[in-house]
């Protein structure tokens, strides 16, 4: 269960001293993409957890170089997955790992684990150790180390923590190798955490930020499917969810072990507070889906009953198991033999999980691995270098308000920066305590026209889509971050840029008439194809092939023809035209293919013989008057033109739908004509 935040009038006044007296800086976010390959968390508040049973691999006589081997796959995948909390498994045996004859001491595994981060002088295996966690992720650390004392003879657990250990329920303890023996006391069993106990870390969390502290426990319960490794295991969870319940939550009494269960010495003093998570983890051998019973993660998160008020959670209600699936395949397996074996186990009452995933990097495509896979030779098989995959999850601790957004930059693009492609990156600066930031991109500096509003984000960046902003047009853009208490624009509140003009139309060819066409009609059409990305055409007339004796131009033509029946000056019978097209948008001209043609007007006088019979005679005469005075009229069919309509009413060339005195008078400018 999830406890609802309160709100007192003296949290808001201490919220806002902070604000003025608080000068340190944090990143605000990270970024979580895993389909691009970025795995880190969405928030650095967030508390990353992982777990991985590491068969053997981490023991002195491995090989530390960075040549593809095991130790090189695990260093990377560390160094990729930067957890805050690592808990590990099945370390230090050398014989499990075909190197060696013999388990590595704590002392022994302790030296192990900081080549393994820090690299160094290799005082096992001569040399210097090559691949190492920090060498691939410069900056990341778990400077604090805890290799447990249990051993069943052949491994030992390991918890590494990025903040220090520290005792949090006044026993003078903050590190524990196995639970304390308890006595069997309600539903606990009685002994110890198994084989290889049970281990837990105690963790001081900075009170800058965070309202409470961390409890960690990790495990490696007993293998194997036979009756006497089912009850050890079972044996082992029934005591550790005791021990959480009753000790570390004080089993809704108030108080560490109210029934004096433990051998604790010395004993807790108090339970741990109510905004301290705890979180435990490991292979605990079984998979709950599949065992046929209530197995270890059901006792380990419930108690003995589901939805009861012995559960191990901080509120005696049941706490939650993961439910992490690998991204790309969906499932849910840890292990080679098929199973879920290994899971992260947290207080639901304060912790709240944001990502949960197994991390397999053969199921990875080649754009989602992390750049930290760059650097081994086989970087999709790097987390084969166990037979388990590591399960990793981010939880939500509850945080103390750090006061309003800081001031915060603009960085790019620059102020009135041109050529800006329509798919820019906008970035800022981070701000002192933001939660997260909103875009705005408007036409006007103050920001109310408003094209588009991106967030909240939760990073310093953000690349626009193409359909967001138009080609050679000016932009606004500010930020806005925000958090709990309140929100801060970005300094300036406001910058411009104007995007990129648009490219050339694209190519396209003249279609109609075809180059050399006599007697194209003197209403004819020009017909060419589409230019992608014109906005107009521009169609160009010449009685030349050079176009120095241009006649006429038509311009803003959106569709792919035009009918030259109409338009000054009109086309002249006979005439010799060359014809041209240009596609134009903002970024340009595109001419034709071919880049002109030419045709011959038809002679559309010449309609009648000497006798007024229809059909030319190749001259203009006495008959075409002839013929024109029996089709005098409308154009049958209601038709744009038709034979004898060669001018308007005032005898200028160019049909108007009608044969009238208009097309006598054309006539008699050009009796005696002909085109021989």
């Amino acid at each position: 269960m999830r406890l609802a935040p309160t709100s007192h009038l003296s949290t808001i006044l201490f919220a806002a001293l902070l604000a003025v007296l608080w000068c340190l800086t944090q990143p605000v976010s990270a970024q979580w993409n895993p389909q691009q390959g970025e795995w880190n968390k969405s928030d650095p508040d967030h508390l990353r957890v992982m777990t991985w049973n590491v068969r053997d691999r981490l023991c002195s006589t491995n090989s530390k170089q960075d040549n593809g081997g095991t130790w090189h796959g695990m260093s990377v995948v560390v160094a990729a997955a930067r957890p805050d909390v690592l808990i590990l498994q099945e370390t230090g045996d050398n014989s499990g790992n075909g190197t060696g004859s013999s388990a590595d001491s704590t002392a022994t595994l302790t030296s192990v684990v900081n080549l393994f981060i820090d690299g160094g002088a290799d005082p096992f295996q001569g040399g210097t150790v090559t691949a190492f966690v920090k060498k691939y992720a410069p900056g990341y650390d778990l400077p604090h180390r805890f290799v447990s004392t249990n051993s069943d003879g052949f491994n030992r657990n390991i918890i590494l923590s990025r903040y220090p250990f520290a005792d949090l329920n006044g026993d003078g303890k903050a590190t524990l190798s196995d639970m304390p023996n308890v006595n069997g006391e309600s539903y606990s069993a009685g002994g110890t955490g198994g084989i290889r106990g049970f281990m837990f870390a105690e963790i001081d969390l900075p009170n800058d930020t965070y309202e409470g502290d961390l409890v960690v426990g990790n495990a490696h319960l007993k293998s194997g499917g036979d009756s006497s490794s089912q009850a050890q295991r079972l044996t082992a969870s029934q005591n550790v969810a005791y021990y959480i319940h009753a000790l570390l939550a004080g089993a809704g009494t108030g108080v560490p072990d109210a029934n004096n269960a433990f051998f604790d010495n010395p004993p807790a003093t108090s339970i741990l507070s109510g905004s301290t998570a705890v979180v435990i983890g490991g292979d605990w051998n079984e998979d709950e889906n599949t065992n046929g019973r209530r197995g270890p993660a059901l006792w380990l998160t419930q108690g003995e009953f589901a939805a009861g008020t012995d559960g191990t959670d901080r509120d005696t209600t049941d706490a939650e198991f993961d439910t992490a699936v690998d991204l790309f395949s969906g499932s849910r397996v840890t292990q080679n033999s098929g199973s879920k074996l290994d899971y992260i186990a947290w207080w639901d009452s304060v912790a709240t999980p944001v990502h949960q995933f197994v991390f397999n990097s053969a199921t990875m495509p080649a754009q989602a691995r992390p750049p930290e896979f760059s650097n081994h030779p086989f970087p999709q098989s790097v987390s084969s270098a166990s037979d388990h995959r590591p399960v990793i999850v981010d939880l939500e601790l509850p945080t103390i308000p750090q006061g309003p957004p800081g001031s915060f930059n603009l960085i790019a693009p620059l102020d009135g920066q041109g050529s800006i492609p329509l798919e820019p990156t906008l970035s800022w600066s981070a701000s002192d305590f933001a939660d997260d930031y909103t875009v705005t991109i408007a036409v006007d500096a103050a920001l109310t026209n408003v094209v588009a509003t991106i967030g909240p984000l939760g990073s310093t960046s953000t690349t626009l889509t193409a359909s967001t902003l138009d080609f050679a047009t000016t932009y606004h853009w500010g930020v806005t971050a925000t958090n709990a208490l309140a929100s801060a624009g970005s300094t300036p509140f406001s910058r411009s840029f104007t995007t990129v003009a648009p490219p050339s139309p694209g190519q396209f060819f003249l279609f109609l008439p075809i180059d050399g066409t006599t007697s194209f009609p003197f209403d004819g059409t020009l017909d060419w194809g589409n230019s992608a990305g014109a906005s107009t055409y521009r169609v160009t007339l010449a009685r030349d092939t050079t176009f120095s004796d241009v006649f006429r131009v038509v311009d803003g033509l959106t569709a792919s023809t035009l009918t030259l029946g109409s338009g000054t000056p009109v086309l002249q019978p006979c005439e010799r035209v060359f014809w041209r097209v240009e596609a134009l948008n903002a970024g340009g001209a595109t001419v034709s293919l071919p880049t002109f043609r030419g045709f011959t007007v038809e002679n559309p006088l010449d309609i009648a013989d000497d006798f007024g019979t229809l059909g030319g005679d190749g001259i203009v005469s006495f008959g075409d008057f002839l013929a024109l005075l029996g089709l005098i009229g409308p154009c049958p069919g209601g038709t744009p033109s038709c034979t004898g309509d060669i001018a308007d009413d005032f005898g200028t060339l160019g049909p108007d739908g009608q044969v009238s005195f208009g097309d006598f008078l054309a006539l008699l400018g050009f009796v005696g004509f002909t085109c021989l």
